[in-house]
């Protein structure tokens, strides 16, 4: 008897995502990443999972025009269009999908709800 031994993208994801709403302050979002020393934020409206801020989109798109961060939300500036895996598909794949569209963090969608990345 053959033992099935591949590993899903659930048995790898955080489970415990951090995430904000599109209304949120650019200087908000900074504060969470900072608090919970994390360099993303998914961001989400209810449990959809509608875009992905990062510490990069931060500097490349606010503090380098030199635009207050308390001006803008981060919903004016997230990555809309997420690339995003299933819990159950296999965690070579989630490897491959990654590097495919050279992404560093893949949010892990069930029936549509986030439950991981």
């Amino acid at each position: 008897m053959e033992i099935d031994t591949k590993v899903t993208v659930h048995d790898a994801m955080t489970s415990s995502v951090i995430t904000a709403d599109p209304k949120t302050t650019i200087a908000g979002a900074a504060v969470l990443m900072s608090r919970f020393k994390i360099g993303s934020l998914i961001i989400v409206n209810e449990t959809l999972a509608e875009g992905l801020i990062t510490e990069s989109d931060i500097i490349e798109k606010v503090v380098s025009k030199n635009i207050l961060a308390s001006d803008i939300t981060i919903g004016q500036i997230m990555t809309k269009n997420l690339i995003t895996i299933d819990p159950g598909s296999e965690l070579n794949q989630a490897a491959r999908l990654m590097a495919k569209n050279d992404i560093r963090r893949l949010p892990v969608v069930n029936n549509g709800n986030l439950v991981g990345i």
